[in-house]
């Protein structure tokens, strides 16, 4: 039987949830430093519904649930990276976190308001 250290087994989830993605991150910035001795720069981590469905807006997309709004993603890029270390980070973190395929993968490299890798880990499925 499990000890849950919160009130619930969904806030023990959440808690699993985001270690489980600063345990990710903290691998991408260590192999970041090892393979490009490069860093990293966080652009998001927490959005608001409201600040999300603003963005949208702006970008004129059609409006879409997004991991940010439950601190279960984080967007970054390689400061001086290249198109090609980004890619392959982003191909890396694939292989190595399994998560989905298309919008759904663990690491997306794109463009949102600026390129970026966005790293994202599901609720439930560590």
């Amino acid at each position: 039987m499990a000890i849950w250290r919160g009130d619930s087994k969904e806030e023990f989830l959440s808690d699993l949830t985001s270690l489980t993605l600063r345990h990710i991150f903290s691998w991408v910035e260590l192999h970041t430093m090892r393979r490009y001795k490069k860093k990293i720069e966080v652009t998001e981590v927490y959005r608001s519904e409201k600040a999300h469905k603003e963005l949208l807006k702006k970008l004129k997309i059609d409006y879409y649930p997004t991991p940010h709004t439950d601190g279960r993603a984080v967007d970054f890029f390689i400061l001086g990276g290249t198109k090609n270390e980004h890619s392959a980070l982003e191909t890396v973190i694939c292989a190595l976190f399994p998560y989905g395929k298309g919008r759904y993968q663990t690491a997306l490299y794109h463009m949102g308001t600026g390129l970026h890798i966005h790293l994202q880990v599901k609720s439930g499925t560590i």
